[in-house]
């Protein structure tokens, strides 16, 4: 729970989990958590990449030809979406039925990666901020007038991004980081039991037209 400090010269909030340690200590076990979340991203986009393989049926360099023309992850997950649709079950009845329970985990599992790519442009494009809260002692001319009560390290939406309009993102401190880390480890666990999954059966296209049926 966040602490909220007063002072003659006003108040500030101090997150949860930040104590005195120097910022030189905060720096290194911040920039250790980034590294962490951006290699499991790394291990995280393998995933992707290897259900493209399976989607498009193609030899691996064609399909990462395909796959890594797109420059970004959101367009890149955007293009596995399209192919997987295309080789998963289709409904029976196109004004009705359920969908394949196959293409419902997929369905989730796309929505739970689209939900912190968000976190993952801030991780990746936008500055670390270090903080010190610092409270000051009255009278001014006390021998240590300042006490460190705290220091902390974000990462915020950078301030050329906020000109640009783009809209203020919660700040990612440390706690953030390391619940991030979680949701990509877990992620990355659900694509691998996914394409387990459906390679287990075999792809299935969209249902033939009347014509085509014999």
């Amino acid at each position: 729970m966040a602490l909220t400090i007063f002072s003659p010269f006003g108040s500030f909030e101090i997150p949860e989990g930040a104590s005195p340690l120097t910022i030189e200590t905060r720096r290194k076990e911040f920039y250790q958590l980034i590294g962490q979340c951006i290699k499991e991203w790394a291990k995280l986009e393998e995933k992707l990449f290897e259900l493209c393989v399976f989607a498009l049926k193609a030899p691996r360099k064609q399909t990462a030809i395909v796959y890594f023309k797109s420059p970004t992850i959101d367009t890149r997950l955007n293009l596995l979406d399209e192919l997987l649709r295309a080789i998963l079950p289709q409904r029976e009845k196109k004004d009705g039925g359920h969908d394949h329970p196959h293409v419902v985990a997929w369905t989730k599992l796309h929505k739970a990666i689209k939900d912190i790519l968000p976190e993952r442009n801030l991780l990746a494009h936008a500055p670390v901020k270090e903080i010190e809260a610092v409270q000051t002692r009255m009278p001014l001319t006390h021998p240590d007038p300042f006490v460190t009560l705290a220091t902390w390290l974000e990462i915020i939406v950078s301030e050329g991004e906020k000109l640009r309009g783009r809209s203020e993102s919660k700040p990612i401190r440390a706690t953030d980081l390391t619940t991030h880390l979680r949701a990509i480890e877990m992620l990355t666990a659900r694509i691998s039991v996914f394409h387990g999954t459906i390679a287990a059966e075999p792809p299935v296209g969209p249902p033939l037209h009347k014509s085509q049926r014999r």
